[in-house]
């Protein structure tokens, strides 16, 4: 069915939800049975979402090339 001014918002919703949960669905799985290896999965609710983040990430930091050479 081709997109139409009529069916639009449905698409990109849809596109959405195939970009963002489905095609991504294994790795990410795979992403929250290695996390709960590490942290069991009663202590991540002592987080807030931007703790866990900066605890994976390490920070908003930009990388600054010329310090890794």
């Amino acid at each position: 069915m081709p997109v139409t001014a009529e069916n639009r918002l449905i698409y990109i919703v849809k596109r959405a939800n195939y970009v963002l949960n489905i095609r991504t669905k294994e790795q990410t799985n795979a992403f929250i049975r290695g996390l709960l290896k590490v942290i069991p999965k009663d202590s991540l609710s002592y987080f807030y979402p931007h703790e866990i983040q900066l605890l994976l990430t390490g920070g908003m930091n930009e990388i600054d090339i010329n310090d890794l050479r």
